[in-house]
């Protein structure tokens, strides 16, 4: 586990490494500038819940940090997941994987209804004859 202040220690680098070598498939792009090379912040961080940002004591997320190090571009994993973190006060690290995955799921599908009605949208009002075409036909690969 981190130390008071957050610093990881080097049994939570070993962890961390372990899981890394797990779940991280070479190349890894970063996504602003293209380069493959990252570093792992030595600290944790925790993000506190949105609706909860004014309030005192409210539940943090610990997470460690990958950063790019051309761009500074930065990856947060879920410190719980990965063993190195307990879960916040009062709640399982099961909860926890759990709360997150359904706001995710939730997110994810409002943005994909979102994104189908703005094309649909943009189709109707490019030409709502062929809207309507493109809708009951279906596409010829050639």
């Amino acid at each position: 586990m981190p130390d008071e202040h957050g610093l990881l220690s080097k049994a939570d680098n070993d962890s961390i490494q372990c899981w890394w070598d797990q779940h991280w498939k070479e190349p890894v792009i970063c996504p602003v500038c293209r380069t493959t090379d990252w570093s792992l912040s030595s600290h944790l961080v925790n993000t506190q819940r949105f609706a909860d940002a004014n309030a005192r004591n409210t539940p943090t997320y610990p997470h460690i940090v990958i950063a790019c190090k051309f761009c500074a571009h930065s990856i947060f994993f879920n410190a719980v997941q990965i063993g190195i973190a307990a879960p916040p006060a009062g709640q399982r690290a099961s909860d926890l994987v759990a709360e997150v995955d359904e706001v995710g799921r939730g997110r994810i599908l409002g943005l994909q209804r979102s994104l189908t009605d703005l094309i649909k949208k943009q189709d109707e009002a490019a030409s709502p004859a062929s809207a309507a075409e493109a809708r009951s036909e279906p596409a010829k690969i050639e």
